[in-house]
């Protein structure tokens, strides 16, 4: 009996164990199918297949080309900021020099160019009864007026020459000068225009009429505008001039009258005199008081216009509204200074005459001397040796040529 008991629970173990085998299978083959390792597989394959088929090279060249662009770009960005860096380093250096060493020659040559100018003046205003200090005292004016504007001393002085050796006296020269300058300064021009009209006005005043090609001059130099051609006619008319040229004036133009309009025409009749010339060009340059105006024969309205526009000119020539203009000015004002101590240093016109003429007197008889001494020792060797020397050289080439 216990023997077929126990084969009896024996054959039911191993029918557990095979149920059990069974299940265990059952549930590996469904949880198989539930993460499709097949698949799996076959999907990893194929990524090996791919990546082993990818080509990288176009892919490591985008990354260089890329590398590459990044650092060219970081060449231009430091070349550019070397090329700020030094245009800031150089426009430093220019400032610095403009202020400091520069003015110290500009204001020597401009020293030698009032020198120069003085000796003109003298010349022409002398039969005036013009000295030395009404000369220096009227270009030290001139002088305090260009260090105001941006308007150049040197080039007002070598015109003011030329005024005066039209025949225009020293005072009215300075007006004339001053009123030039205000007038391209309210009319927009440049300081290189100035001078272009400062040099025609000095050729017209010295023929004694401003004709065409002196006025198309002053166009030209963008000074002939509408306010200066009124104050000519208003300077015409008070003056008399219109009215002595008056039948000229009507043939030239048509009408019985000079305006804006037929003003070119109008000129061929002379009525544009230099005393017209210079009284506008004073006028404008604030020299002219509302006396001197009234006196002149301007009614109250036309003193108050004439003045208002010699304050607007003035303001313009003198009121600093860009960088540009402060350099100028400043570059103006620091040579002025230098000059003025070249002055001091050298002496005024007849101090320099008597320094630079006994230098030259004494330089020029000590290599008088010394050419002397030479040329007697040429002398001697050309009375004595020269034919001898002459004839051995000849000889030695002949030889070389044999």
């Amino acid at each position: 009996m216990t023997i077929e008991r126990e084969v009896s629970s024996l054959s039911l173990d191993a029918r557990e164990f095979r149920l059990g085998v069974l299940d265990a299978l059952r549930a590996i083959t469904q949880l198989r199918k539930g993460m499709v390792l097949d698949d799996a597989a076959k999907s990893l394959d194929n990524i090996s297949r791919a990546v082993g088929n990818t080509n990288f090279e176009s892919m490591a060249n985008s990354v260089q080309t890329v590398s590459e662009k990044f650092n060219a770009m970081g060449v231009v960005g430091w070349t550019v900021i070397n090329r700020v860096t030094s245009a800031a380093i150089d426009a430093g250096a220019a400032i610095a020099k403009a202020i400091t060493i520069e003015p110290i020659l500009t204001g020597l040559q401009e020293y030698e160019t009032q020198i120069n100018a003085i000796q003109t003046i003298l010349s022409n205003t002398r039969t005036k009864g013009t000295g030395l200090d009404d000369v220096t005292a009227a270009l030290d004016e001139l002088n305090k007026y260009a260090d105001l504007t941006i308007y150049n001393f040197t080039q007002m002085v070598s015109n003011i020459g030329k005024f005066t050796a039209a025949g225009v006296d020293l005072e009215t020269s300075v007006g004339a000068i001053k009123g030039i300058a205000n007038l391209a300064a309210v009319s927009g021009a440049s300081s290189e225009d100035a001078s272009r009209a400062m040099y025609q006005l000095s050729q017209a005043i010295a023929s004694g009429t401003v004709k065409l090609m002196d006025w198309n001059s002053v166009v030209n130099a963008n000074m002939g505008g509408e306010v200066f051609k009124q104050l000519l006619i208003d300077f015409g008319n008070v003056t008399g001039s219109i009215d002595a040229n008056m039948d000229e004036i009507a043939k030239a133009t048509g009408v019985a009258e000079v305006n804006s309009t037929n003003f070119r025409e109008s000129l061929t009749a002379g009525w544009l005199t230099s005393e017209v010339l210079l009284g506008a060009l004073q006028a404008i340059s604030g020299e002219l008081s509302d006396m001197d105006l009234a006196e002149m024969g301007f009614d109250a309205d036309q003193v108050a216009e004439i003045r208002a526009l010699a304050n607007d000119a003035v303001a313009a020539a003198t009121e600093v509204k860009t960088a540009t203009q402060l350099l100028d000015v400043l570059k103006e004002a620091l040579q002025s200074g230098w000059s003025q101590s070249w002055r001091l240093i050298i002496g005024d016109f007849y101090e320099a005459k008597d320094l630079f003429g006994g230098i030259s007197d004494l330089m020029t008889g000590i290599i008088g001397e010394s050419a002397d001494a030479r040329n007697k020792v040429i002398a001697y060797w050309a009375g004595t040796s020269r034919d001898l020397a002459i004839g051995a050289l000849t000889n030695g080439l002949q030889t070389i040529i044999n």
